[in-house]
Formats: C-alpha cells, sequence, structure tokens
C-alpha cells in the first residue's frame, strides 16, 4: 500500500515540474552549443546569460550541476552590476535549490529575485517568482500558501497578457486542488488551461492538461476514462517529440495496469518509459520508472527483484542530488526489509531515510518514516518504542491533515496498545480511528457523486446546446424555404401574386410557430435541467446522511462493543459503554425514522390523516423519548401545557415534529441548560413553543434553515450528530396538514420554535 502512495504522489508531483519557469529538457546538442560558447565567452554578460540558459535547461535532470552554474552567473552579475543577469541568476538558483529540496534556501533565492524584478518593473520575472513560490509552498504541503501565490502571478500574467504562463498558473493551482483531494475543481482549472492551449496551437501544452485531467479520473479510480486522456496526451506529445511528457504519459498508463493487476502490460509501459528517459537522460524520469518496475515486483511477491530496482532507483537518485526521491525509496526498500523480517537492515535504511526527510523538513516523509519505525518495533515486541514512533507519525499527520496516514496511524497505535495491555487507550485509539475511518469512506463515496455530478452537467450542457442548435438548424430550413418561394413566385409572375401573399402569410405564420415551439421546447428542457439539478441536490443530502451520518452512532457502538466483548471490564464501566450503546442506537433509529418519513413524504400519493387530536400524551411521549439525553447532560426539562389541549393536525406528524425539537434542544444546549415547552390558544390556532437557553443560530444559518439542499448539520454541544433533514421533513409535513413552523435564535442566547395549529373546533 506504502509504494502506491509513492506512484501516486509521483503522480501528482509530474503535474507542476513543467510549469514553473523550467523548460524542457534540451536536446544534448543544444546544451554542447552553450557550453561552447561558455568556453569562448568573456568576463561579461554574454557569459551570463549563457551559464543562466544552461541552469535552466539541465535544471530538471542535473539540479546540483544547475545550481553550480547559477551560483557563476549570480556571482558574475554582481561584479558587473547587471542587475537583469542577477535576478535571472536569483530565480534560477531557486528552482535548482527547490529540486534538490532545500526549500528554505530556494524561498530565500526566489525572494531575492522578486525584489530586484520588481526594482526595474520586470512584470513577467515577478510572475515568474511568485509561481515558484507557490511550487515552494506546494512541496512545503501549505496549500493555501500555494494558492495565493500562484493567483497573484495568474493576475499578473492576465494583465500583461501572457497566455502561456497564465495557463502555467492554472496548472500549478490545479495541481494542488488535487492534493486537496478536491478533483473537480481541479478539472475545471485544467480545462481553462487546456483551452488556452488549443487557441494559442501549443500541443504540448494540450498534452499537459490532458495528463493532468487524465491524473483526476485515476483518482476517482475511472480507469477506462484516465486511459483515454492518457493516451491523447501520449499521442500530442509524440507528435511534438516531446520525450520527457511521452515518458511521463507511459508511467502513468502503467500505473493503471498496475492497479489493474494486469502486471505484464504495466511492465511493458514501464520498459518503454525508462528507456526512453534514458535516451533523452532523464535522471528523474528514469528513477520513477526503476520504482514503479519494483513495485511491480513486489506486487508479485518477488522481493529479491523489487530490492534490486529500488536500489538502482536510489543510486540514480544520489547521482543527481534528490533528496526527496532518496529518502522515499530508504523508507521503501526498509519496508520490503521488515516485511522479510530483516530487522537490522529495515532499522538501518529508515534512520538513513528519517535523516534526510528530517534535514530537508518533507513533513510527509518523516510521518511515513515513523510510523514504520513504529511498526518495526511493534514486530520486535518493543512496545513502547512503537508507541513512540508511530504517536510521532500521528502528531506530524494530524499537523499536516493527511487523513489516511492519520486513519492508518490509529489503527496501528489501537493494536499496540491491545498488545501492550493498555484496554482504555486501545479502546480510544480505536474509537479515533473508526470516526476517521468514516469519514474517509464518506470522502471516496463523495468523489463518486461529485463524478456523477460533473457527468451529470456535461449531460446537461449538452442537451441544452443540442436544443440551441436544432433550433439555429429549423431557422435556417425555414429561411431556405422562403427564399425557394420568392424565387418561384418572381418566375409565375404577377398573375400569382396574390397567391404568394396567402403563401407568405401562411410561411410567415409556420415560422412563427416552429419558433415558439422551438422556444417552448428549450424552456422545458431548461426547466427539466433544473428538476434534475434539484433532484440532484437532494441524492446527494441523502447519499452524505446514509454513508456518513447514518454511520456515525455505529461507530460508538462499535468501539463499546468491543470493549464489552473483552470481557474485563469493571460492572462500572460495563455499564457505562451499554449506556453509550444505547444512546447510539436511540440516535440511529430516530435519523432512520426521519429519513423514512421523509421518503413517504415525496410520495406523491401520501395521504395523511389529519383529525383532532390530544396534544399532552403526544408532547409527554415525546419528552419521556428525550429525558435520559437531558438527564446525561443535567439539563431541566418542563412543561406546562395542559391535558385538554387540543388542535387538527395528523398525529404522527405531530409526533414526529415534537421528537426532532425537542431532540435537537437537547442536543444544542449546554450542560446545566434549561428547556421549556408550553402552548398558547390564540384566533383560531394553537401555537406549540419549545423554548431553550442553548447556542441559538447566526441570522445567515435560519436563512436557509428549512432547506432541504442546505447545508445545515451541525455538532451538538456534546459532540452529537446528526443529519441536518429534521427540520426540513418537519415544516414540510406541518405545511401539508395546514400547520408551519417559526423560529427566532440568538447566537449565545439560545432559540424559540414556534409550531402553529389549526385549533380542533374550528378546524372540524
Amino acid at each position: 500500500m506504502k509504494i502506491e502512495k509513492y506512484i501516486l504522489l509521483c503522480l501528482m508531483l509530474c503535474l507542476v515540474a513543467p510549469y514553473f519557469s523550467v523548460a524542457e529538457i534540451k536536446p544534448a546538442k543544444k546544451i554542447d552549443s552553450l557550453q561552447n560558447l561558455l568556453k569562448a565567452a568573456g568576463e561579461d554578460t554574454i557569459k551570463v546569460n549563457v551559464l543562466t540558459k544552461l541552469s535552466i535547461y539541465i535544471s530538471s535532470n542535473n539540479p546540483a550541476k544547475a545550481l553550480n552554474y547559477g551560483k557563476q552567473a549570480l556571482a558574475l552579475s554582481q561584479k558587473l552590476n547587471f542587475v537583469k543577469g542577477e535576478a535571472n541568476a536569483c530565480n534560477i538558483l531557486g528552482i535548482s535549490s527547490e529540486q534538490l529540496s532545500d526549500y528554505p534556501r530556494s524561498l530565500d533565492y526566489e525572494q531575492q529575485a522578486l525584489k530586484l524584478y520588481l526594482s526595474f518593473g520586470n512584470k513577467k520575472g515577478e510572475a515568474a517568482c511568485l509561481s515558484n513560490i507557490g511550487n515552494v509552498y506546494f512541496d512545503l504541503s501549505d496549500y493555501p500558501k500555494g494558492l495565493d501565490y500562484l493567483q497573484r502571478a495568474l493576475n499578473i500574467n492576465r494583465e500583461i497578457g501572457n497566455k502561456t504562463n497564465e495557463a502555467a498558473n492554472l496548472i500549478g493551482m490545479g495541481a494542488i486542488y488535487i492534493r486537496q483531494s478536491d478533483q473537480f475543481k481541479a478539472i475545471d482549472i485544467f480545462r481553462q488551461a487546456l483551452k488556452i492551449h488549443k487557441e494559442l496551437g501549443n500541443k504540448a501544452g494540450q498534452a499537459r492538461c490532458l495528463g493532468n485531467i487524465g491524473t483526476c479520473y485515476y483518482n476517482f479510480a475511472d480507469y477506462p476514462k484516465a486511459i483515454d486522456y492518457f493516451q491523447q496526451a501520449l499521442k500530442l506529445n509524440r507528435d511534438v517529440d516531446n520525450r520527457p511528457g511521452e515518458g511521463l504519459m507511459l508511467g502513468n498508463l502503467g500505473n493503471i495496469y498496475a492497479k489493474l493487476n494486469e502486471y505484464d502490460k504495466a511492465k511493458a509501459y514501464y520498459l518503454q518509459a525508462m528507456q526512453l528517459n534514458r535516451r533523452v537522460g532523464n535522471k528523474a524520469g528514469e528513477a520513477s520508472n526503476l520504482i514503479y518496475i519494483g513495485s511491480n515486483w513486489l506486487s508479485l511477491k518477488n522481493n529479491d527483484s523489487a530490492l534490486s530496482y529500488y536500489k538502482h532507483a536510489l543510486n540514480v537518485d544520489q547521482e543527481i542530488g534528490y533528496k526527496v526521491g532518496e529518502a522515499m525509496v530508504l523508507t521503501d526498500i526498509a519496508i520490503i526489509y521488515t516485511n522479510m523480517k530483516d530487522y537490522p537492515k529495515a532499522k538501518e535504511y529508515l534512520l538513513r531515510g528519517l535523516k534526510i526527510s528530517t534535514e530537508i523538513g518533507d513533513s510527509q516523509l518523516m510521518a511515513q518514516a515513523f510510523g514504520q519505525m513504529g511498526e518495526l518495533y511493534q514486530q520486535q515486541g518493543n512496545y513502547p518504542k512503537a508507541i513512540d514512533y508511530v504517536s510521532q507519525n500521528l502528531k506530524i499527520s494530524k499537523e499536516i491533515s493527511d487523513l489516511a496516514r492519520e486513519r492508518d496511524a490509529l489503527n496501528l497505535l489501537s493494536n499496540i496498545y491491545e498488545k501492550a495491555k493498555q484496554p482504555a487507550r486501545e479502546i480510544e485509539a480505536y474509537k479515533q480511528y473508526i470516526i476517521l475511518r468514516d469519514s474517509i469512506m464518506n470522502v471516496d463515496k463523495q468523489k463518486e457523486i461529485t463524478r456523477r455530478g460533473m457527468q451529470f452537467d456535461f449531460d446537461t450542457k449538452e442537451a441544452v446546446s443540442k436544443a440551441e442548435q436544432d433550433k439555429k438548424d429549423a431557422v435556417a430550413n425555414l429561411e431556405l424555404k422562403n427564399s425557394n418561394l420568392q424565387r418561384n413566385a418572381f418566375i409565375g409572375g404577377g398573375a400569382l401574386l396574390l397567391l404568394l401573399s396567402v403563401v407568405l402569410f401562411g410561411q410567415f405564420s409556420n415560422e412563427r410557430k416552429a419558433k415558439r415551439l422551438l422556444s417552448t421546447e428549450k424552456l422545458k428542457t431548461e426547466e427539466k435541467s433544473r428538476e434534475l439539478e434539484k433532484s440532484n441536490t437532494v441524492k446527494d443530502k441523502l447519499f452524505s446522511i446514509i454513508s456518513h451520518d447514518l454511520r456515525s452512532p455505529l461507530v460508538s457502538m462499535d468501539a463499546a462493543m468491543k470493549m464489552v466483548q473483552k470481557g474485563n471490564l469493571s460492572e462500572e464501566k460495563s455499564s457505562k459503554y451499554i449506556s453509550i450503546i444505547n444512546a447510539s442506537v436511540g440516535t440511529t433509529i430516530n435519523m432512520l425514522d426521519n429519513l423514512l418519513e421523509w421518503s413517504l413524504s415525496n410520495i406523491s400519493s401520501l395521504k395523511l390523516a389529519p383529525g383532532s387530536i390530544d396534544i399532552y400524551p403526544l408532547v409527554q411521549e415525546a419528552v419521556d423519548l428525550i429525558k435520559n439525553a437531558a438527564n446525561i447532560k443535567h439539563i431541566q426539562l418542563t412543561s406546562d401545557i395542559s391535558e385538554n389541549t387540543k388542535a387538527f393536525t395528523d398525529e404522527n406528524v405531530l409526533r414526529l415534529v415534537l421528537r426532532n425539537l425537542l431532540s435537537n434542544a437537547v442536543k444544542f444546549t449546554n450542560t446545566g441548560g434549561a428547556i421549556e415547552l408550553s402552548a398558547v390558544e390564540k384566533d383560531v390556532h394553537v401555537t406549540l413553543c419549545i423554548k431553550d437557553n442553548g447556542i441559538g443560530m447566526t441570522k445567515e444559518y435560519l436563512e436557509t434553515l428549512f432547506e432541504i439542499g442546505a447545508e445545515k448539520s451541525r455538532i451538538g454541544t456534546n459532540n452529537e450528530k446528526g443529519s441536518g433533514l429534521g427540520l426540513s421533513l418537519c415544516n414540510e409535513l406541518l405545511e401539508k396538514t395546514g400547520g408551519k413552523m417559526e423560529v427566532e435564535s440568538m447566537p449565545g442566547v439560545g432559540t424559540v420554535f414556534y409550531v402553529s395549529l389549526p385549533m380542533a373546533v374550528i378546524a372540524s
């Protein structure tokens, strides 16, 4: 699994490689030509420019050598007082330092370059520095800062009309959205960049965008679409002889077939990519391909062959000074040795990887190394050290919001605590693990929902576009018929003038009728689109409730039952866990009731049965149901509703409304608070009042309180969860029975719900 994470990381890193002012790898002849110019150059600005170009051309392949050329260019520029050359040299030094994983120095060089470009008003250079700084923050997983710098660069490039770099900025932003698991937004950004590259006729740029979109579909696990986009990108790269891009797409295709367990096909793509990267001298690409082939052998349980390829990749990364790749491979080799039970070797490679990742400040690699060290010590039975290392992994994972790694760390901690005979810590870690696992599963389901939503948007736009085209075609046909009629009229002569008038009038009527018909069809299409969007919103909400909110109470039950089943708890603790199970069951049943009632309310044939009912017993029933939850939070629950209070409504609807409003009142009232129920008869209505002194709601929140599609689910004062569906359902059913619901609320003060119902006598 950890090998797969490495592959995915490489996919995403490759997204931004061509974007940050780094040229494609140049042919050896071009580099040789520049080196010959360098030998013949004097100590002047020409030499500065040659050194800078050389540094740019080899930066992707040999960043250490590029750094050396950049330093020479900087020193000579400062000696000649050549400010532009100094700015360019600092810029390329920042890029080379970033590729060598020296992020602090990279930021320092880029800030120097930015200051120099600003001093002589070079907007293009300013935008390039902002872009490069965004790249560094991408590497540091500081995505908000990365987006901020890229947006600033994008604004400048749009201002100066630099379309190529505008597209590059968009690609960089899309890469960040991929890291944030927002594939939908990433695809939208990449399509904007693709449109620009098509306008420019830039096939290499188009290939880059198509490859990035393919990566998004890879992350959606939509492998057929990912393959299609990668193949399109591969063809375009071959058309323009872009060898690095071609190698990247071959590797991506290999990754998909490896994911599909088609290892022979995957290996064939990896070998093609590796041979191509070797021909063009792309060492970084070669190292990635070696890793891919090694992971292929690992999937086939051939540890020796896997180790051979990983160690070869390690040598390549060390040769080009790629510290991130070196730390990754060292940790992956350690994983293989751990699986082989060769713990001394595993520990040796882990410590080397941990040392490098700490030096370069790469939090993700540090977390991975700490976690693997914990696994190693667990297998050796050294639980205190295992707990220490996994706890460090967990801490870093939380800091960088790596949910998957955090989930795995909690699961590992739970297992270690179990073996170390620490049941209290075991159950706490296990409960956190289940909650996080549930959250991640919900995100995965939302990915599928989002993917389907994207397809829906595409189909809708296509339908509207088709309707508009049909209208244009119909109008064109009518105009053609009119033209033919006019020609025939002239041939027929004046004797047919009257007949022609009749025909033209009929034709005009037909045209107007056709236009009106087409307009009606378009309106129907648009209305259908709106209905589908509304339906899609409701569907997404229900998916969210079922996949997340209904699962959350079950998490508590799962964790509590695990401890009860062990049978080594005191009577007090057993009672506590049984109470947790009971409360979770009640919460789940309440949500299921709401979902069932909502489903029924959306059936057109639903028949409600309003009649004269006694309110008092229904209120007491709802109070009894919620009393335990209120007692746990020491909430005072009082009711002064009299026994002879009657209303005209549906009994089941009122029961549902009371249950939901009281449940919410307890949920959002602090420990030691109060809830009051009362009823007032006025004119022809009975108004029930449910008042609490809880946390209240903002004005903005109240505006969408009863909307089914709005995101309304909130966490209670004791971390209680809900679906956000209950109030929407209650309001909808009340209106169907002649009632209505109103609310007053103020943050920090509390909330009052008013349920107005027809009086029983008047309504009858």
